[in-house]
């Protein structure tokens, strides 16, 4: 059977969860088989997003195995191997342990086949197109009245945008909280914890990141691992300080 062909077969099998909407198996930055239940463009633009949040990590020496969002109507998770990266779209109500552990699955028991990917075999593929960044149309620029001398004008900068610390700290965050707890139950904790805080559909701020954690050490159970979680997380509160 061609690679292709297994590959598109064994990921039909993570759809019998029931929850999955659509997966994406990306490598590097080619798309090797496109399930998900949205437009060309839209998996272009997931497969841009992944792939430079991936590389980003690789690029510092901390290579990201997995990670997740969630949303009101769904959830994105994504795993990654290497230069393998599986994306999962999921239902809201979708068990993240069981499909966790059908991705895992699919990994290991594929790698021998994910590994004999070349670049040979990807020219034909579908490449991600990298983002671009905006550009902006510059004013043109008046001509000087002749009876008046000219004046330059120096450019005012623009404010560079900072990126979402939110992002980064949650994905902490929820390494930690899964020491203790499961990684779907350390996510769907996080996310009723961030609503208890006032934010719906916007990312928490900086100044609100202490009283998120804290609250999170409040839920643990286990005395002693609250004590544990709580030493982790004053060591992380002051890179937000």
């Amino acid at each position: 059977m061609p690679a292709d062909a297994s590959i598109v077969s064994a990921l039909s099998e993570l759809h019998r969860y029931g929850a999955v909407d659509g997966v994406c198996l990306l490598y590097q930055d080619f798309i090797v088989a496109n399930h998900l239940p949205i437009s060309d463009k839209k998996a272009n633009l997931i497969g841009a997003t992944v792939t430079e949040m991936c590389d980003g990590y690789q690029a510092v020496g901390r290579n990201i195995t997995e990670f997740y969002f969630g949303y009101d109507q769904c959830q994105l998770f994504v795993f990654c191997e290497g230069a393998v990266r599986l994306v999962i779209i999921l239902e809201s109500e979708a068990d993240l342990d069981q499909v966790g552990q059908g991705a895992r699955a699919f990994l290991a028991e594929n790698r021998s086949v994910l590994k004999a990917l070349s670049d040979a075999d990807l020219t034909q593929r579908i490449k991600v197109p990298a983002k671009e960044p905006e550009r902006k149309e510059s004013a043109p620029e008046e001509e000087p009245e002749k009876e008046e001398p000219s004046v330059s004008v120096a450019p005012v900068a623009e404010p560079v945008e900072k990126p979402d610390e939110w992002i980064v700290f949650r994905e902490k965050l929820h390494q930690l909280l899964s020491r203790v707890l499961g990684s779907g139950q350390s996510s769907r904790l996080i996310d009723r914890v961030v609503k208890e805080h006032g934010y719906g559909k916007r990312n928490p701020l900086q100044v609100d990141f202490e009283s998120i954690g804290n609250a999170l050490v409040e839920k643990v159970p286990n005395k002693s691992k609250r004590r544990g979680l709580q030493s982790l997380l004053t060591e992380l509160y002051k890179h937000y300080r």
